[in-house]
């Protein structure tokens, strides 16, 4: 496969090709039916009975190429977007186009963090993740009047960037979809020709593994940067949807394990019959951890897993989210009474705080995140606490991959 950088810039008058063929009268030599005229690729209209090519070119000889001058206007070339169809080259299968690297470096920005970004920095602390975003060159663009966009670029082995999704988050960390899908594709901002073949998301880190390292796959491009954060030795990728992934696309990982993690439900179903089918012989495997999950709803993914279950602060303190019934479930016998260890009162929903050993309510948890700093010397009772907590309520989070 071969990659050319897309040129929206293309000459604006070219020779009539269409069908039926246009023959004009020479104004050279005066015969009938040979005189192919040039056209205007964005109207189809002839430019004018002196511009074109005659056919007996050893006899007549005749050639004129409509100039800026001649036509009133210095305007050559046009926006490839304005081409009729019709006049528009044929798609070569072994030919694709690709965006400027430099396209991809205008978005990266460290001073400016798309909406995203900062609600993930809320989650898990911001060196956690611009490190991520750093790593994975996800960028910002601000995108008519939508927010503050993160821009996933697919960015291949072969350093060569694909195109970049386009995508808006709200302050919940969620897609916009509402008055629309706020999704849009760099490509498409370029022209309506350009030749698409589209690779992972993270494609390009491969470079920085060893070849034994597995690769772990999942949906969504925001998935892949939140397992990065929680696991940040381990190689994720996207594929960029339910219905993404492809044969072409694993195949350039070579010869590498290859774990897929897909969304708990109808993704899970529909991956394992298209490796069944379309990926055998191939070193793949589909894990059904989420499927055994039943705090997980259908359509969420691992991330979600993650963000419920583990909940990450800016200080660094390990905290899991237990609901009461859990907590009465598995410590009633001793001694359990499902209220909050700080202030008494009753909550349906708690934090088990490891660094003190507690299950508080909400409240008395955003004051503890508040008030209270991590210290070095307190983290080995606390990953004690911490990984107990864990096995009691199993939340394995190492089984994950």
């Amino acid at each position: 496969m071969e990659f050319r950088e897309f040129d929206k810039s293309v000459h604006r008058y070219e020779l009539d090709h269409s069908k039926p063929r246009r023959k004009l009268t020479c104004p050279q030599c005066g015969r009938d039916r040979c005189f192919t005229p040039y056209v205007d690729v964005t109207t189809g209209q002839i430019v004018g009975e002196q511009f074109g090519v005659c056919d007996h070119k050893n006899k007549c000889g005749y050639f004129k190429y409509p100039t800026g001058s001649e036509l009133g206007s210095n305007d050559l070339f046009t926006d490839s977007n304005k081409v009729l169809r019709r006049y528009r080259p044929p798609v070569d299968p072994d030919i694709a186009n690709c965006i400027p690297v430099s396209k991809m470096f205008e978005t990266l920005n460290p001073f400016e963090a798309s909406d995203l970004q900062d609600y993930l920095s809320n989650i898990f602390g911001s060196y956690h993740t611009n490190r991520a975003f750093s790593l994975y060159k996800v960028g910002m663009m601000r995108f008519g009047d939508w927010g503050k966009c993160c821009v996933f670029w697919q960015l291949d082995k072969n350093w060569v960037v694909r195109t970049g999704k386009i995508m808006d988050y709200g302050p919940d960390g969620k897609r916009v979809k509402v008055p629309m899908d706020h999704v849009c594709w760099v490509h498409i901002l370029d022209g309506q020709d350009y030749l698409l073949r589209q690779c992972l998301f993270g494609e390009f880190l491969i470079n920085f593994y060893p070849n034994d390292a597995p690769v772990y796959i999942v949906e969504s491009e925001k998935t892949a940067v939140i397992c990065n954060i929680v696991y940040p030795s381990r190689l994720f990728m996207a594929c960029g949807g339910i219905h993404m992934l492809k044969r072409e696309m694993v195949e350039t990982l070579g010869r590498r394990r290859i774990v897929l993690y897909p969304d708990k439900g109808d993704a899970f179903n529909e991956w394992r019959k298209k490796v069944d089918k379309d990926m055998r012989g191939m070193n793949i495997e589909i894990s059904d951890f989420l499927e055994s999950k039943p705090n997980i709803d259908e359509g969420m993914d691992i991330a979600d897993y993650f963000i419920i279950k583990q909940i990450y602060n800016y200080k660094g303190f390990k905290v899991l989210e237990i609901t009461r019934q859990e907590m009465m479930d598995k410590l009633t016998r001793y001694g359990c009474l499902g209220i909050c260890d700080m202030c008494n009162r009753p909550t349906s929903v708690g934090y088990y705080v490891a660094v003190i050993n507690q299950w508080i309510c909400k409240d008395c948890y955003n004051d503890f995140i508040k008030s209270i700093d991590r210290y070095e010397e307190d983290m080995k009772i606390e990953n004690k606490n911490f990984n107990r907590f864990c096995n009691l309520f199993n939340v394995k989070m190492e089984e994950t991959v």
